[in-house]
């Protein structure tokens, strides 16, 4: 498992550098302005899941909600930018673990916005 350097966005802009996936998957540094850019370069569907770190979380007003890993598809040839929220996905360390369907012709890289 590689980990990502997450790169900062800010009123200059980002041209993200993104890295091939790694096939036993990857993590990066996250906090709540952190996101994870995906792009599937194949021809076909892959998912890429982010493991929950937690099996519950307390909402005022809900009690205790069940968590679960949260599986996104990304299409053939399509990118996505994806959130994860600490307080799901966060291990001890403050990373994300993500693993993927397929790794071949899939690049990944993470990024936080930075002052604007």
């Amino acid at each position: 498992m590689a980990i990502l350097t997450v790169e900062t966005l800010n009123k200059a802009g980002l041209d993200p550098t993104l890295v091939a996936a790694t096939e036993t998957g990857d993590a990066f540094l996250n906090n709540d302005r952190t996101f994870f850019i995906a792009l599937n370069s194949s021809a076909g569907s892959i998912d890429i899941t982010f493991v929950k770190k937690k099996d519950e979380l307390s909402v005022s007003g809900y009690g205790e909600l069940a968590l679960a890993d949260n599986v996104v598809a990304v299409g053939a040839g399509k990118e996505k930018f994806i959130p994860a929220p600490p307080a799901i996905y966060n291990d001890g360390d403050g990373k994300v673990e993500v693993t993927y369907s397929a790794h071949a012709d899939l690049t990944v890289g993470a990024v936080k916005l930075g002052s604007v």
